[in-house]
């Protein structure tokens, strides 16, 4: 029981060090920092959650899914529409729709993967 613990401690304490360090040299303003930091961190959930399902273990409960479901698929969105808000009086790169509809691919199909497993 205790290593449990332990390696939860451990666990939540890499995915913070990790996300925090990398949204802290994200070069932007407080609200594009904090955007990297929370798709950081949804990143490693959803990879855990992956490695649950494809093991077929229930790692999560139901409600814990739908959260990380939730923010990865607000943190994708927002990784995109913020900087295009923000820095609205300069015209978006040429292959930022094709990215976006890259990356909302892969979260959409990760998510369905995820919601179908829950």
């Amino acid at each position: 029981m205790e290593y449990r613990k332990v390696s939860g401690a451990v666990a939540c304490t890499l995915i913070a060090a990790i996300s925090i360090s990398s949204a802290y040299s994200y070069i932007g303003d407080i609200w594009e920092k904090a955007i990297s930091l929370s798709s950081s961190v949804f990143t490693f959930l959803v990879i855990a959650a992956l490695l649950g399902v494809w093991k077929g273990y229930k790692l999560l409960k139901p409600l814990q899914v739908k959260v990380i479901v939730t923010g990865y698929l607000v943190s994708t969105l927002l990784t995109y529409l913020y900087p295009l808000f923000e820095y609205s009086e300069q015209v978006p790169p040429s292959n930022w729709f094709f990215l976006l509809g890259i990356d909302l691919t892969v979260a959409f199909v990760v998510s369905s993967l995820l919601w179908r497993n829950k």
